[in-house]
């Protein structure tokens, strides 16, 4: 059975992303978002960054996230859902920009 935690996600096209400094502050980011499997509910999110961003750094220090559905200015849409997030290269990032 596959896990539904992402089942919230489905319709939006972007999610806020929280990732977290080494002091345990979170940051919150508005995000567009890609999702895989492409139809039904989503299993993975792909999200795209430059490397040298904040974001990536601070996944990079701590993987531990939080997404919840928002517009695209960041107004919460939907509750919270915990999350671990990696980055990801090569053929796994391609794979990623045909979600």
């Amino acid at each position: 059975m596959a896990d539904a935690r992402f089942a919230p996600l489905q319709g939006h096209k972007y999610i806020n992303l929280e990732t977290f400094r080494k002091n345990g502050q979170g940051v919150r980011t508005p995000v567009w978002f890609g999702e895989e499997p492409p139809q039904g509910p989503p299993e993975k999110l792909y999200v795209y960054s430059t490397a040298d961003s904040g974001k990536a750094k601070r996944i990079r220090n701590n993987g531990h996230v939080r997404v919840a559905p928002c517009d695209m200015r960041g107004k919460l849409l939907g509750e919270w859902i915990e999350a671990r997030a990696e980055i990801v290269e090569g053929q796994d990032a391609h794979m990623a920009w045909s979600c």
